[in-house]
């Protein structure tokens, strides 16, 4: 186990930006998904986020990444980096994220597992999608699964909020009041996925 860097959560934060930036530059804005811009609609759109994407698809593959590289199973962590490109389809902003955030560990020469990981990456037989790659920076510097799960889910959600031009049917006042809402959430989704993560997840859905 190594020491988080200085400045973890920014880290965090810098991923989460960095992937909703590809998104929207990919045209997956928020009037794709059929929502309005207005206060509700913002408020619906993150809720729907939060339970269908983090919750139900990408939190159970950062646990699952976490506990395989907690545990040294590189094979079966280069599996779950198959099956979740199998599952996800195409994601160039994933992959750009999550490949820049892995080679920032290559320096980690005693960390097999990541070494491995990368070698994989670099020989084609696995992509480094991101919420993989973040479960394995959460096990190589030993940040605790519901803290590391609490930060993604905020910060992913934060980046897309601020995503979210103001305008007159969504003031900037209402942004911090849909903020709070939504993260309000997050340890009630967490408490209800915890249990169900003690499982082994790679026939994903």
């Amino acid at each position: 186990m190594h020491p988080a860097p200085a400045g973890f959560a920014g880290t965090i934060d810098g991923l989460a930006r960095r992937l909703v930036g590809g998104e929207r530059s990919s045209g997956r804005t928020m009037e794709r998904f059929g929502d309005a811009v207005t206060t509700a609609g913002v408020e619906g759109w993150l809720a729907r986020y939060r339970d269908e994407t983090l919750a139900r698809d990408e939190w159970p593959v950062v646990a699952e990444a976490w506990r395989l590289a907690a545990s040294g199973q590189s094979d079966r962590l280069i599996e779950l980096d198959r099956a979740w490109g199998a599952h996800a389809g195409p994601g160039e902003a994933s992959l750009r994220v999550g490949q820049r955030q892995l080679s920032r560990l290559r320096p980690l020469r005693d960390a097999r597992v990541v070494q491995r990981y990368l070698d994989a990456v670099q020989r084609g037989g696995a992509r480094g999608w991101h919420p993989v790659v973040f479960g394995v920076w959460l096990a190589v510097f030993g940040v605790p699964l519901r803290q590391g799960l609490v930060q993604y889910a905020e910060q992913t959600l934060g980046a897309l909020l601020e995503s979210v031009p103001a305008s007159s049917s969504f003031p900037e006042a209402a942004r911090e009041r849909v903020r709070a809402c939504i993260a309000g959430a997050i340890p009630t989704r967490l408490a209800e996925f915890l249990p169900a993560s003690r499982a082994p997840l790679l026939a994903l859905r």
